[in-house]
């Protein structure tokens, strides 16, 4: 395997855990009646959650959404399971407080 292979499968591999991480969170946010107007994956700042409580297999992103209410909430999104990555449907949220 040269080294362009290896930099193809690789980036195929992060944007697939991107768009299932998407995914995860697109499921969750119908699930509690939200609408997400913006979502960003976060590769260093992992913001409020642990770094040992998060593995790698596990996705978080910064979002903002807006509720059935027209309330605008953001905060950070952690998807999936610490064993089994985005193979769970599990969506963690933290919302940032207001002042």
């Amino acid at each position: 395997m040269n080294f362009f292979t290896f930099v193809v499968i690789l980036a195929a591999v992060f944007l697939g855990h991107v768009a299932w991480g998407k995914r995860r969170l697109k499921q969750w946010a119908g699930e509690q009646r939200l609408r997400i107007l913006s979502s960003r994956y976060c590769f260093v700042n992992i913001g409020p959650f642990s770094q040992f409580g998060t593995s790698a297999g596990q996705a978080i992103f910064r979002i903002e959404a807006r509720d059935a209410a027209g309330n605008l909430k953001t905060g950070y999104a952690r998807t999936g399971g610490f064993f089994f990555g985005l193979m769970r449907r599990r969506v963690e949220v933290k919302w940032d407080r207001l002042p």
